[in-house]
């Protein structure tokens, strides 16, 4: 497991994904993720973006 350090960027912080991960997750642009802390450490969830859309048009589509 590779240790990556936060970046301080204009008053944010910021840390780089490993290109490993982003080509085995396929990761892209307006992909999102959340942040789940638990006792060993913290946890990535992604949401791809095309799945959210996905699922908006779904819930829209339902609406009506």
């Amino acid at each position: 497991m590779d240790t990556h350090t936060i970046r301080l960027i204009g008053g944010s912080m910021y840390f780089q994904l490993p290109r490993s991960f982003k080509y085995k997750f396929d990761l892209k642009p307006g992909d999102r993720y959340y942040l789940i802390p638990n006792a060993d450490g913290t946890v990535l969830k992604f949401i791809k973006a095309e799945d959210e859309v996905a699922v908006h048009e779904e819930a829209t589509e339902a609406a009506e």
